[in-house]
């Protein structure tokens, strides 16, 4: 249920309270208690804004909405404890083991491998704790067999599903100061890891713009990514749904400045020109 301007603050803190315990209901408890006796305006606004407000809205469903926070989160690597909340409830809310691991892994990508280590880190420890509580999440599948095709091939295929004419587009941008980079993108980018099959290529594109978005000042990137998900068959409500998302967890100008490039995607004909990001 969407927030209207004539809800009571009783209303949407009710609904937020509603939603959170969909979410993590403990954990957001924690959270208020912890913040009583300092700031008790900070969780009022955390319950009628963040959950009342923005995930009260229904508009992306809640297990994507949560992994997609999971991502975000690992990418910026600055709230470990929040991070460990939103790894509970993307379980809660119907994200299994595998899934949350495969969108850590994605994180390396966009956020570097000491992101992505952090993330894998607390997912561990959070793994373990809901072992000890009995949580019946689906459990993480065992490694899998070498996938077939080589890296170059896998990676080729996986980034030109995102925009045909991409490699020569990055291979026309980056041979003549850095050559061996587009070799990188090829090969671990889209052959290692953006074509693993635990998540399917839409979700993929989702939780990069919400990774993107995040990081900020990503304009190239973002573009890309926003057409690349359009292009996936993607719904433009999604994708401006998770910036909205991210006025929560990166702040105003960091969505601001999403929505802004979303605009831009948006009002371009199908098919616009291809980004320089990956």
């Amino acid at each position: 249920m969407m927030s209207t301007a004539s809800d009571t603050a009783a209303e949407r803190y009710a609904r937020g309270w509603a939603k959170l315990r969909e979410v993590d209901g403990e954990a957001g408890e924690q959270v208020i208690n912890s913040l009583c006796d300092i700031s008790p305006d900070l969780s009022r606004y955390l319950i009628e804004y963040c959950f009342g407000d923005i995930y009260a809205r229904g508009k992306l469903d809640l297990k994507t909405t949560e992994l997609v926070v999971v991502a975000a989160l690992a990418a910026m690597g600055t709230a470990e404890p929040q991070l460990r909340v939103h790894l509970h409830g993307a379980l809660n809310t119907g994200n299994s083991r595998q899934e949350v691991v495969e969108a850590l892994l994605q994180v390396a990508v966009f956020a570097g491998f000491p992101a992505a280590l952090k993330g894998i880190v607390a997912a561990r420890e959070v793994f373990a704790a809901r072992d000890e509580q009995g949580k019946p999440d689906a459990p993480l599948a065992p490694a899998a067999a070498a996938p077939a095709g080589t890296r170059p091939v896998r990676g080729e295929e996986a980034l030109e599903r995102l925009k045909a004419g991409q490699l020569r587009h990055l291979h026309a941008e980056y041979d003549a100061i850095a050559p061996d980079v587009v070799g990188f993108i090829v090969d671990f980018c889209f052959g290692d890891v953006l074509s693993r099959p635990a998540l399917l290529p839409p979700l993929r594109q989702l939780l990069t713009v919400g990774m993107v978005t995040a990081k900020g000042g990503l304009t190239a990137e973002l573009e890309f990514h926003i057409r690349a998900a359009l292009h996936l068959g993607c719904l433009p409500e999604a994708i401006l749904e998770i910036m909205l998302l991210m006025t929560v967890y990166a702040g105003f100008p960091a969505a601001l400045n999403g929505i802004a490039i979303a605009k831009k995607v948006l009002a371009e004909p199908t098919g616009g020109p291809a980004g320089s990001g990956q």
